[in-house]
């Protein structure tokens, strides 16, 4: 079994390895531009992954579900919509943390030593779930699952437009809708963000990454 460097904290209290290779890589790759992912490390692109959409994850669950609570409390009764889109977010919200923790407590770090010791040329053995693939998996599922959440949270809030009948005198949107429909579509965004950014160019390289470093017959399923 691959050993697992040991986790420090990272920023708003998420877990994970920040490796000064990554931070020089990155500082130099900005300057030219937006990065090349797939030239870069893929400890570079987990921990952007932490660092960028994980965190902002961690800021705006426990924001946005306050606001919806307090929405849903004041007006639930005049625009249901706001009740089912609470519950919705609150169950998502509850997902969402788990699978962030299971990609950087488990994945990620495997990810990260699987390429370091590949660029030691140390031997590396399949892991103790088996074989990447399994994990991730199961982390497409989740991806799905949170954007089902998302497409049905966007019908009910009508594309994220405040009710027409909260407009002020003026013709403008209440505020306090505005802002909430703001902050949900934001999140919707960066999410699509952070799936792509996993589905599409992390997961891939990873199984790549330990085909080549394990080479073999793939075990079992744990």
């Amino acid at each position: 079994m691959l050993p697992l460097s040991p986790l420090r904290t990272g920023p708003d209290g998420a877990s994970g390895r920040f490796l000064t290779r990554k931070n020089l890589t990155m500082n130099q790759n900005l300057t030219e531009g937006p990065p090349d992912w797939d030239s870069l490390p893929l400890a570079a692109l987990t921990d952007h992954i932490v660092e960028t959409h994980h965190a902002f994850c961690r800021r705006e669950l426990p924001r946005l579900d306050a606001m919806l609570k307090t929405a849903a409390d004041q007006h639930g009764r005049r625009y249901p919509a706001l009740r089912h889109i609470y519950a919705l977010f609150t169950k998502m919200s509850r997902d969402l943390y788990m699978h962030l923790l299971k990609e950087e407590e488990t994945l990620f770090p495997y990810i990260s030593q699987v390429e370091e010791n590949l660029r030691q040329n140390l031997p590396v053995g399949w892991p103790r779930f088996g074989t990447v693939e399994n994990p991730i998996r199961l982390l497409v599922e989740d991806h799905d699952h949170t954007g089902n959440e998302l497409n049905a949270i966007r019908r009910l809030s009508n594309n994220f437009t405040p009710p027409s009948s909260a407009a002020e005198s003026d013709g403008s949107a209440d505020p306090d809708f505005a802002t909430l429909f703001d902050a949900l579509q934001a999140f919707e965004r960066d999410m699509r963000e952070h799936i792509h950014a996993e589905n599409d160019l992390l997961f891939p390289r990873a199984i790549a990454l330990e085909e080549a470093a394990c080479g073999g017959k793939k075990p079992s399923a744990p």
